[in-house]
């Protein structure tokens, strides 16, 4: 029997435009963690040959500046049962170790695989990522029992939603922050923002308790989310 690794680098033999290899990190953590979590990003900039993996960059701790935030987002839902005033108090500082433990329990994937500039070009993103959308489903099928799918941003939602990744989906949004939520069977898919933004509300505290209270009122309270249009 293969592993998700080899059943990965299996599928990017045939990608036509593959650069950087990702998906699951460390597959012993992956499949022994109960809330398994699929983050879905737009393109790394942190690569600049085809000899780099992204499994290995973020199983060594990867960068803070765009994966601390995730690190805390990752844990929070992880434990979504917890007072959420707690886990930030739990999570508030990351560091390499850090990275480390709570990016081993993830699978991390790029809509395009070539790297990209500090800022994405959102016509080559769609144009790239389009050439391989058979072999992109194809990926995400290898991560059964997904319970969160983390879209790095809005524009990797409605990328998700147009190509149907996870088959037809419909967002609802909570009313007081910019989560949007959508359901695939089982799995939950979450719309959010770069971990890197920046401006109003996007202090790493109000990130974190804006995205783990508006998923704890999707489940509990769902007077507080309304259909997107």
């Amino acid at each position: 029997m293969k592993s998700i690794t080899e059943e990965e680098n299996i599928i990017y033999d045939n990608w036509s435009n593959l650069i950087i290899k990702d998906g699951v990190v460390d597959e012993n953590f992956f499949f022994s963690e109960k809330i398994k979590i699929l983050v879905i990003m737009k393109e790394t900039n942190d690569f600049v040959n085809s000899e780099q993996d992204l499994r290995i960059f973020l199983k060594q701790g990867a960068r803070g500046a765009t994966w601390n935030n995730i690190v805390r987002w990752v844990y929070g839902l992880q434990n979504l049962n917890s007072d959420t005033n707690e886990l930030w108090k739990n999570i508030s500082y990351v560091d390499n170790y850090t990275r480390i433990k709570y990016l081993s329990t993830i699978s991390s994937i790029n809509l395009k695989k070539k790297p990209g500039g500090a800022s994405t070009n959102l016509d080559e993103l769609k144009s790239e990522s389009k050439k391989d959308i058979e072999h992109l489903k194809k990926q995400i099928s290898l991560y059964e029992n997904l319970y969160f799918v983390l879209c790095g941003s809005r524009d990797v939602a409605s990328l998700v939603d147009e190509y149907e990744l996870f088959g037809k989906i419909k967002f609802v949004q909570h009313k007081n922050t910019y989560v949007k939520i959508a359901q695939a069977n089982d799995t939950i898919i979450i719309s959010y923002y770069h971990p890197q933004v920046r401006g109003k509300g996007s202090g790493k505290e109000e990130l974190f308790k804006n995205l783990i209270l508006s998923v704890k009122d999707y489940f509990y309270n769902k007077t507080e989310m309304f259909d997107c249009p």
